[in-house]
């Protein structure tokens, strides 16, 4: 039995548990770290999700206060003597270029 002690005592030295529980201690600050990142990284990620739709329902609201501008100025305009169409007068600026070689 006395064999059996001695390597019980030699395995569960005070030493060797006081080194094993500050491992432990080490790895479960460094868990803990990491879960604290990646809770911030998450509301990081959902701020930019809500912002992103945020911008995009702005975007659209903002095409459609111009589609109707745009319904507006067509109904008031010939009104006032300019009779044109607002998306003809965007393609009068294009130049049609001629192909090179020819």
């Amino acid at each position: 039995m006395s064999l059996e002690t001695r390597d019980l005592a030699q395995v569960y030295s005070d030493i060797k548990v006081a080194r094993a529980k500050s491992f432990l201690q080490q790895r479960q600050e460094e868990v803990q770290h990491l879960t604290d990142r990646l809770a911030i990284a998450r509301r990081t990620c959902d701020e930019l999700r809500r912002w992103m739709d945020d911008v995009q329902a702005e975007e659209m609201q903002a095409q459609k206060q111009l589609k109707r501008l745009e319904a507006d100025l067509k109904e008031i305009l010939p009104t006032l003597g300019y009779d044109f169409d607002l998306e003809d007068h965007r393609d009068a600026n294009v130049v049609t270029l001629p192909k090179p070689g020819k």
